[in-house]
């Protein structure tokens, strides 16, 4: 995109009533316990009810049991936010798809993630949602792929410079991921950041759902990478600079915490300090940062409602349905695991997000 260009995001009655009614068909909170105490067959009656009847009737013959619910889930994502693109009108369209490159980014560590791990195409095929530029044609030519390399050159989701052929280097010697994945999560955020600077002064709303993603993106990083007590350079190459309310010099200082409570101490004032209170009683008990996270969550579904209603009639509502799709699809895919595992109601009824 040239540096010049501006989007200009207008309002859209139209698409945002159209994107209402898709909300509307979307799990409600009070549902969240009752499916809580059901049976991961009951759970798969319930969504043959709902949005999800129509795949869950097209992969009942291939799919059972926890494999039909989560194919049927991701399946329903890809074609919910297809049909995004496919109702979206004027500059709005640029946004949602730029959104939506984060399920090539999750498509793409899913494969290589199988692969390293010595998983076939069958089962790879299962956890993919082709909801981003990568249809499922791209995905099925990538999971024919043999080593790191040729699926990063073949997805072309990220240009192959020196620093991501370096990490492919990397993952090809040790089998391991985490700077291909670090890369791509930076390459996607400093994407989303470059867009919304060609967009005017009343895009400033999508510039704060991007930078405050990223606030929580980078507090889930430096609570991980402390309590793994990892050197202050190596943290600092994991973050992403920077947020809404954790700038470049703010983070610098966080990484340079000895400790997780010094880290949350370090907090004081921006109001993840609050955010946290809870979670960090459980880091003190138990070294789990479960809690933690969670509340990270549900405070980020919280800003995008907050947007949602501030601006009824721009993206806002556009980019609270997609987050709200994601919620969703990690909550009733949590919810039917814990089943299968045996995990408590309590353990359930915490980790949903709402």
């Amino acid at each position: 995109m040239a540096k010049d260009s501006k989007i200009g995001l207008g309002t859209y009655p139209y698409m945002n009533a159209r994107v209402r009614v898709m909300k509307g068909e979307m799990i409600g909170k009070d549902e969240y316990s009752r499916l809580i105490k059901m049976s991961p067959a009951e759970i798969t009656k319930f969504m043959g009810e709902t949005a999800y009847k129509k795949e869950i009737d097209e992969l009942a013959m291939k799919f059972h049991g926890v494999d039909l619910i989560e194919v049927a889930l991701y399946l329903n994502a890809a074609r919910s936010f297809n049909k995004l693109i496919r109702i979206s009108s004027g500059r709005a369209e640029i946004l949602i798809q730029a959104y939506l490159v984060r399920y090539d980014v999750y498509n793409l560590k899913t494969i290589l993630r199988g692969k390293i791990a010595g998983r076939d195409e069958k089962e790879i095929k299962m956890l993919l949602i082709p909801a981003g530029r990568l249809d499922m044609g791209a995905l099925d030519m990538l999971l024919k792929k043999k080593t790191c390399s040729e699926v990063m050159v073949a997805s072309k989701v990220v240009k192959m410079d020196k620093d991501v052929s370096a990490a492919v280097d990397e993952c090809e010697e040790t089998k391991c991921l985490c700077s291909i994945e670090n890369l791509l999560d930076k390459n996607y955020y400093n994407m989303l950041m470059e867009l919304s600077l060609t967009m005017p002064k009343q895009g400033r709303y999508v510039r704060q759902f991007i930078k405050t993603e990223i606030d929580f993106l980078n507090l889930k990083v430096l609570f991980r990478l402390v309590r793994e007590k990892l050197p202050k350079n190596d943290i600092v190459d994991k973050l992403v600079f920077s947020g809404e309310k954790l700038s470049r010099k703010k983070l610098l200082m966080l990484a340079d915490s000895k400790d997780c409570e010094e880290l949350y101490s370090g907090l004081s004032g921006t109001g993840y300090d609050a955010v946290l209170e809870k979670g960090m009683d459980e880091l003190r008990d138990k070294n789990e940062l479960g809690t933690c996270e969670i509340a990270l969550e549900k405070h980020w579904l919280r800003q995008v409602e907050l947007m949602l209603h501030q601006h009824p009639l721009s993206v806002g509502p556009i980019l609270g349905y997609m987050v709200g799709k994601d919620i969703e699809i990690r909550n009733l895919r949590m919810l039917v695991r814990a089943k299968v595992t045996g995990l408590d109601e309590k353990f359930m009824s915490e980790s949903i997000v709402v």
